[in-house]
């Protein structure tokens, strides 16, 4: 008797809680999950990601501490190793949304930078492409890039870039969580939660895959490791 009460103790609370504000609010603004990678042994090449390399670059899962990432490798100069989502989806930036069910696009990862000095600038892209498997320079790039070595936030429509630093931007040789959210007329960027840059100026209006990319520009090794990466619809 003791058990079956304190098993509806349980529920009851449970129910509670499902509708309170909060939860419901959640539950409700979630749209579907149009990427989600937490990593296998082997990365996905026939069915989530499609891969460009260059050289000796290479895109293979490895073993970190606490958990697995996509390793990105150019062991030499002008090395590239990019991956791309295979799944495509329309960036909402530009049209009235007022009528749309899913008023935001959100892609959230972790990622760590090695050898940063070694990182082609001009090449180095993390967030959203416009072509296949994209490159800083591609048009219709949503995401951060480098410049002179430092983190900033990078819009890009028909060639014409608004680029941001990204103040107290924090090691790129540690895993930091990045998060972009595309929305009506603007993107937001934030680091490790903390909104950091808002662009209203040079918004794609071009189809998105979610795209990781770097070039080596020595001879000495670089390497971007991505970690959990999801892509999801909000109200």
């Amino acid at each position: 008797m003791e058990i079956i009460r304190s098993l509806r103790s349980q529920i009851d609370r449970a129910l509670r809680n499902s509708h309170t504000t909060g939860a419901a609010t959640a539950s409700s603004a979630q749209g579907p999950m149009l990427v989600h990678d937490l990593w296998t042994a082997a990365l996905d090449t026939t069915n989530a990601w499609t891969t460009s390399l260059v050289g000796t670059g290479t895109a293979a899962v490895a073993a970190v501490t606490r958990r697995r990432v996509c390793q990105l490798d150019c062991p030499a100069g002008a090395d590239k190793a990019a991956i791309r989502s295979t799944r495509i989806f329309w960036s909402p930036t530009v049209a009235s949304l007022t009528t749309d069910i899913y008023q935001q696009l959100v892609l959230e990862w972790e990622m760590a930078l090695t050898s940063v000095a070694n990182i082609d600038n001009t090449r180095l892209a993390a967030g959203f492409g416009g072509s296949a498997p994209g490159e800083r320079g591609d048009t219709g790039f949503i995401g951060f890039g480098l410049a002179s070595d430092a983190l900033q936030s990078v819009t890009d429509s028909a060639g014409t870039e608004t680029e941001t630093s990204i103040a107290s931007a924090p090691t790129l040789t540690d895993f930091n969580k990045f998060k972009i959210v595309v929305r009506n007329a603007a993107v937001d960027f934030y680091v490790n939660d903390t909104l950091r840059n808002t662009h209203t100026a040079n918004l794609a209006a071009v189809p998105q895959f979610v795209t990781f990319s770097l070039r080596s520009e020595a001879a000495v090794a670089a390497r971007m490791d991505v970690g959990a990466v999801r892509c999801y619809l909000l109200d």
